[in-house]
């Protein structure tokens, strides 16, 4: 079969398709990944047809508006002129080419994006790929919305009717209002489609079957909620193939040099004083006595004069999957990503969320006893980094925790249950690229 997948965001947001476009192309099948520009270089590393989409969008990480307000911990929308912006000129700019990218598609997969409209212009199933546990309605899972609020409950505190009220009001307010109206003029103009009801409802196919829902996270992690119906599937998280890249030869060095390090990273997310963290982090590596590998990133963590000090060595980016197995912790965001390749490799976790989902993350490591309580990126000190970081070092609880929790997590092979799923699900309708119809 030949499957479209469908994402838009961070690093985080695409990489686990990636991985699902590599399991469908080993299974014999034909991915295509319709996914921001900025990825295109990592679909090519790993042999996936990509089709770019418009990053103008995702670009906003960068501005100083919206990073002051993800740092602040505000759950409000953009400033007035932002929200035009986005309304007039980026958000339908991320729209465009969608139809053009799913030619010949048997199946979209997509990740609450828009492919279920493409799936209906065509004629095919829609299947959601889902980064979290927060999209399909349960009283264990709010929603992500929900998550900033003091009354939902998530997961480990078990079932709440506020978590489910959560859910009802997200179904009935349906799209914020700016995009629902890009949406609907974007169905009409490119897709020629016509207005109908549940048009936005990405849950329902337009028969009304379910949407089969693939959750690519470790169900070890986030256990799967009891209410959730048979056709949600919690696969595990969806690891890329290693892509055997040579890692920089001065990190080679430092690794051989001295003591496993400490991973400091904060991904795609940039704070507004990069600089005063890099300097937190260098201090807390110090005081902690450790040495410390820092993944610049997109500039989340900024080191000045970084040949200052024989300790810290400053990276660009690395394999997570070579670089973890050879350090001591990783401190982090609490991405979706970074928190199942530290998982994997057993390593105990600080993690440093900017925002309410990744809080969810970090919020899950710790009730399972691989990480200290989560420190929000905006409460960040050097204090309460650096005891974060010995207490990863010093307690063997945690290490032991991450140990056992790695162990399962290796075992489940999330992107090719996934494909199981999808052949399972659709049988000989969806025939393998090359066989005969």
């Amino acid at each position: 079969m030949r499957v479209m997948l469908c994402t838009y965001g961070s690093r985080g947001d695409t990489e686990p398709y990636v991985a699902l476009a590599c399991a469908l192309n080993a299974a014999g099948h034909d991915a295509i990944l319709a996914a921001p520009s900025t990825y295109a270089g990592l679909a090519a590393r790993h042999g996936v047809e990509f089709a770019a989409r418009d990053a103008g969008l995702l670009n906003l990480i960068y501005d100083p508006r919206l990073r002051r307000q993800i740092e602040d911990g505000k759950a409000t929308g953009p400033n007035p002129a932002l929200a035009r912006e986005i309304r007039d000129r980026l958000f339908p700019a991320h729209l465009t080419g969608l139809r053009e990218a799913a030619a010949g598609a048997d199946l979209i997969v997509h990740r609450a994006d828009q492919g279920h409209h493409i799936a209906e212009k065509i004629g095919v199933p829609s299947v959601l790929g889902l980064l979290n546990p927060h999209g399909v309605t349960s009283a264990y899972y709010p929603t992500v919305e929900a998550l900033g609020t003091a009354s939902p409950r998530s997961g480990d505190d078990g079932p709440s009717r506020a978590n489910l009220r959560t859910h009802m009001r997200a179904r009935l307010r349906g799209e914020p209002a700016p995009t629902r109206e890009c949406v609907e003029r974007w169905r009409e103009r490119e897709l020629g489609l016509p207005a109908r009801a549940g048009m936005h409802d990405r849950f329902h196919q337009v028969d009304n079957r379910p949407v089969p829902v693939l959750h690519a996270f470790s169900r070890h992690l986030v256990e799967p909620a009891p209410d959730w119906p048979p056709w949600v599937h919690t696969t595990g998280y969806w690891f890329l193939p290693s892509d055997r890249a040579e890692p920089a030869p001065s990190l080679v060095r430092f690794l051989d040099q001295g003591a496993a390090p400490v991973f400091f990273g904060l991904g795609s997310l940039v704070g507004t004083d990069p600089r005063r963290t890099g300097r937190m982090v260098v201090e807390a590596a110090r005081r902690a006595g450790v040495r410390a590998v820092v993944v610049a990133g997109a500039g989340g963590i900024v080191i000045e004069n970084p040949g200052a000090t024989e300790d810290v060595l400053v990276v660009d980016d690395v394999p997570y999957d070579w670089l973890f197995p050879r350090v001591r912790a990783a401190v982090h965001a609490g991405g979706l990503g970074t928190t199942h390749h530290a998982l994997a490799a057993g390593l105990p976790q600080v993690a440093l969320p900017f925002h309410v989902e990744q809080m969810s993350w970090a919020t899950h490591l710790h009730a399972r006893g691989v990480a200290p309580p989560p420190i929000w990126q905006r409460d960040l000190s050097t204090t309460a980094l650096s005891t974060a970081v010995q207490a990863c070092l010093t307690d063997p609880a945690l290490t032991r925790a991450a140990q056992a929790l790695g162990r399962n997590l290796r075992g489940e092979g999330g992107a090719a249950a996934a494909v199981e799923v999808l052949e399972a699900t659709y049988g000989p309708r969806l025939r393998r690229a090359g066989e005969a119809a």
